[in-house]
């Protein structure tokens, strides 16, 4: 009876809302592999940009089911092992020109930097255009396309609470030379010699800036084919 009695006390105060509530944090990037320029001087595809999503879970018991959740909470994020990104690509010698931005080192598109705060967005939080290179700070040769950021969740005291490794995938492997479609970046330019108003020389050029991109959400000038069918043609 006694027994009975104790396991039936346990399971009550197991399933007491009144115990330190538990929390799963789930991450994930939205963009799949992003490939940006190393080198900005002559022509850009694509900037540094990543995005990361994350859901905080409260873990339910068979009383009260899970519930994903915001209220009080905050996620921030950081990339371990690649904590800078200026010197690993000249873009921020470069913003100014092509995005009409001035930059901080190290500050992407968006704002956000290598670390920093997610922002809570409907049901989950976010972080947008984190200017991440595929180079770490051990190795500024060999890339390392696939690196795991480190989101940590907290509640309003401070007390961390979850974590999670989502996969931030990144590569400057756009290869318009080295996989053998053309012979220079200049080279590129220099077919435009036939366009009307098109200066091979001024340089740095945006291809969206004439070729409509979905991934920078430029139109185009009229008339033009998009940037991806003009690489798919050549």
């Amino acid at each position: 009876m006694k027994k009975t009695l104790l396991f039936f006390m346990i399971a009550m105060l197991a399933a007491s809302p009144l115990l330190a509530e538990n929390y799963i944090l789930t991450g994930w990037n939205d963009l799949g592999m992003h490939c940006a320029n190393q080198d900005f001087s002559t022509l850009v595809v694509l900037p540094p940009f990543n995005n990361v999503h994350a859901q905080a879970i409260r873990v339910g018991s068979y009383q009260n089911p899970p519930q994903i959740v915001t209220q009080n909470l905050y996620v921030t994020y950081e990339i371990p092992g690649n904590t800078y990104s200026v010197g690993k690509t000249n873009f921020w010698s470069y913003a100014q020109q092509i995005f009409g931005v001035n930059l901080p080192p190290n500050i992407g598109l968006t704002g956000n930097g290598l670390t920093g705060m997610m922002t809570p967005d409907s049901n989950n939080f976010i972080v947008t255009g984190i200017p991440i290179t595929p180079y770490t700070d051990a190795d500024l040769v060999h890339e390392d396309p696939f690196q795991l950021g480190l989101l940590k969740l907290y509640n309003q005291n401070d007390s961390l609470l979850a974590t999670a490794q989502p996969v931030i995938p990144v590569s400057n492997e756009i290869s318009c030379v080295s996989a053998g479609c053309h012979s220079s970046m200049q080279g590129i330019l220099n077919r435009h010699d036939n366009e009307g108003g098109f200066d091979p020389n001024a340089r740095p050029v945006l291809c969206a800036t004439c070729h409509s991109s979905n991934a920078l959400g430029t139109p185009g000038h009229p008339g033009l084919p998009s940037l991806s069918q003009v690489i798919h043609q050549s």
